[in-house]
């Protein structure tokens, strides 16, 4: 894993242990681990890096189950090569307006608890610091579904959806229904439910 992750690569007993939690279980024996870079287009100032770390891993009552993680590096971006391109006399300026220290802040926080229904964040079992301008996050990888973002997908009406909603009784949740075209209330993420007019007809089962 080291030679892939480098210093935020964590020892066999640590990763058995963000294993466990990520299974729900007290313990685990790592039967494989498997450390590579996440293929990525674009340039972030603030990352150095992105990977997955996956493999499968036996409980305590014998069951082999797999485990799979997406690790980021965060870094300041002075160390980024665009930041050459800041004239000296701008660059604490420049470094003042990009902290990167607030994602891992993000993921430390009691934030996804505090979340209205249908919002959610991956679970973030590891954060640490990989020295004193970058820092490791190992969050619980998540499943997508290879949906294409086309014109036909968003120019339809307006539907509402049990996977975003703003605290119940909001004056914000009110407003953003009304943009929507919904005039009614749905019911809680992760059950069938069945808009509000004017769309009528399309039922959700959006799960949290």
């Amino acid at each position: 894993m080291r030679d892939v992750l480098g210093a935020a690569a964590v020892d066999a007993v640590v990763l058995a242990d963000l294993v466990s939690a990520q299974l729900g279980v007290d313990s685990v024996r790592l039967e494989s681990v498997t450390a590579e870079v996440a293929p990525y287009d674009l340039e972030a100032l603030t990352t150095a890096g992105r990977y997955w770390v996956h493999g499968t891993a036996t409980t305590p009552d014998g069951t082999g189950l797999p485990y799979r993680f997406f690790v980021k590096v965060v870094q300041s971006w002075e160390r980024s090569p665009f930041f050459q391109m800041v004239p000296e006399a701008m660059r604490a300026e420049a470094l003042a307006m990009i902290p990167w220290e607030r994602e891992p802040a993000v993921y430390r926080s009691d934030l996804g608890d505090l979340l209205p229904d249908g919002l959610t964040m991956p679970a973030a079992r590891r954060v640490a610091e990989v020295d004193d301008l970058s820092a490791a996050v190992w969050l619980d990888a998540v499943d997508v579904q290879p949906v294409r973002w086309d014109v036909p997908r968003l120019s339809g009406p307006p539907t509402c959806s049990a996977g975003w909603r703003p605290a119940r009784g909001s004056r914000r949740s009110r407003r953003s229904a009304r943009r929507r075209g919904c005039t009614g209330a749905t019911r809680r993420a992760g059950s069938p439910v069945r808009c509000c007019p004017p769309c009528t007809t399309t039922t959700c089962g959006t799960t949290r």
